[in-house]
């Protein structure tokens, strides 16, 4: 069976369908696949601006290349989904009227932008891989498979006309973010930037490190202050063989003149008043015995009444 939709008399032509023989699922479309739903299809087929999913027999959506990735600038849909995988995606949107339904691939996957906000703050420096070479600047992939944009008036090498001529793909270089736009998806970045802030972030470790040293004064101050006290030997070191052979040694002898050494040490004088006025007393009267020479002053005959010198004493 079939249903005739048109005929033309002049061309002896009749027009006839099949499908108008069953009910048209889009009539129900939005009840069955509302929009935030989730589904799986199947590619059917890829274009330059999307991909064609198929949802059920005679259904089918696009999924528009800008809704294939959160991250990357896609060229092709083939850089993302191949033709005959079955993929998750969700419903944007639906059009009974025109028969069209609108689906989304990235939106079944978390949306990084959120913690991008966070991570790529103006300022923030960052490692990016070179991934394009195109005539404004350079694409670059950063953390979190992001991509990031850098003009051509940021590059940091000087005497090239496009950065082709100084750059090369999967070179990595050190970027500073600049813009930041999660409406947009974009993050634009500087390689400038970048050095003139190492340049910076060096002087100032500089200065911090030359604020952190003594001071002129300081010095003087401890100059002043004399040398710290050393502390007290535990113990005496042991005596070195010099040392002992110095304490040793005889004591030097002061210098005496030829005619005190030549003369022998006098014994010291012994207190003989006792003894003389004992001997008067024991003496017979009118002896008149003297007590002792007179050129000697009454003293004692040391050679008889004194000790000998010692050699201690020579």
């Amino acid at each position: 069976q079939a249903k005739v939709l048109n005929v033309q008399k002049e061309e002896r032509k009749i027009s006839l369908g099949l499908k108008q023989l069953q009910p048209d699922p889009w009539t129900t479309l939005a009840e069955r696949y509302p929009v935030g739903s989730i589904h799986k299809g199947k590619v059917r087929n890829l274009t330059n601006f999307g991909a064609f999913v198929e949802l059920e027999e005679g259904i089918d959506g696009l999924v528009h290349i800008s809704d294939l990735s959160w991250t990357k600038k896609v060229r092709h849909p083939s850089e993302v989904v191949k033709k005959g995988e079955e993929i998750t995606v969700t419903v944007l949107k639906v059009d009974p009227v025109n028969r069209r339904i609108s689906l989304g691939y990235k939106q079944t996957q978390e949306n990084p932008w959120d913690r991008f906000e966070e991570m790529y703050r103006p300022g923030t420096m960052v490692t990016g891989k070179i991934t394009r070479l195109i005539e404004k600047g350079l694409l670059v992939e950063l953390p979190g498979e992001v991509e990031g944009f850098v003009p051509m008036s940021h590059l940091a090498k000087p005497g090239i006309s496009k950065p082709a001529d100084g750059y090369r793909l999967d070179e990595e270089i050190e970027l500073c973010v600049i813009e930041f736009s999660k409406d947009n998806k974009r993050i634009v970045l500087s390689e400038k930037r970048a050095l003139e802030k190492e340049a910076v972030g060096e002087v100032e470790q500089a200065t911090t490190e030359a604020a952190e040293a003594p001071g002129a004064e300081e010095v003087q101050e401890a100059a002043a202050a004399g040398p710290a006290e050393e502390p007290v030997a535990e113990a005496a070191a042991e005596p070195t063989s010099a040392e002992i052979g110095a304490a040793e040694a005889p004591a030097p002898v002061a210098d005496v003149p030829p005619e005190e050494a030549a003369e022998p040490a006098k014994p010291k004088k012994k207190s003989t008043r006792k003894k003389s006025s004992a001997k008067a007393a024991e003496a017979p009267e009118g002896t008149g015995e003297p007590e002792g020479d007179a050129s000697t002053g009454g003293a004692e005959d040391p050679t008889v009444q004194g000790e000998a010198p010692t050699e201690k004493d020579q």
